[in-house]
């Protein structure tokens, strides 16, 4: 692999030390295994499958995401089990029944019947 000098670098790019993001997933998958709870990653901030897969210790496991354009991301990249974390909108509901029916688990959340 070819070094990529800071000033050739494309911008805006999102770049991070591979080491501390490995640090920072293993310790929450850590603590929330030590909690006895789930670990459901919101994936928003990063929007990365590649650190998806790293909160997971390198395996696809469940997230959650703000947009169904993110859900529709991870999920053409092996996700299974996601959660979009925002009120779904009734135009959307028949992309968000497409994308469920192509991965095991979609959870959604309403704001009202």
């Amino acid at each position: 692999m070819t070094a990529l000098l800071l000033q050739d670098v494309a911008t805006p790019s999102f770049l991070v030390d591979r080491a501390i993001v490995q640090r920072n997933c293993d310790a929450m998958r850590e603590k929330a295994r030590a909690s006895g709870v789930a670990f459901r990653p919101h994936v928003k901030t990063h929007k990365s499958v590649a650190i998806g897969r790293m909160q997971h210790g390198g395996a696809t496991g469940p997230i959650t995401v703000s947009t169904l354009a993110e859900a529709e991301q991870f999920a053409a990249d092996g996700f299974r089990d996601i959660t979009y974390a925002f009120p779904i909108a009734p135009e959307k509901l028949q992309r968000a029944a497409d994308l469920a029916a192509r991965i095991a688990r979609l959870s959604v959340l309403l704001g009202s019947e």
